[in-house]
């Protein structure tokens, strides 16, 4: 019986660059996992800063980080 190893789910990472957010919530409206939200921390502009609500949920598809029109979010994937 030859046994498969088990697939590892991709693991991935998003940074914000928040002197460019502006709290325009378009990425947590293009994330189809729901890991982004708009937290309670204001940013350098004044506005309040997107933050990860759940890495884990995150499977790398990047509509956030092409949709950000400020270019403020970059998403990575990470070897654990």
């Amino acid at each position: 019986m030859n046994a498969q190893p088990a697939k590892r789910r991709r693991q991935f990472k998003v940074f914000f660059y928040e002197p460019y957010c502006k709290g325009c919530e378009i990425c947590t409206e293009m994330c189809p996992e729901d890991v982004l939200r708009i937290g309670s921390r204001l940013g350098p502009l004044g506005y309040f800063l997107a933050e990860v609500k759940d890495e884990g949920a995150c499977n790398g598809c990047r509509y956030c980080e092409v949709a950000c029109p400020d270019m403020a979010i970059t998403v990575v994937e990470v070897d654990e």
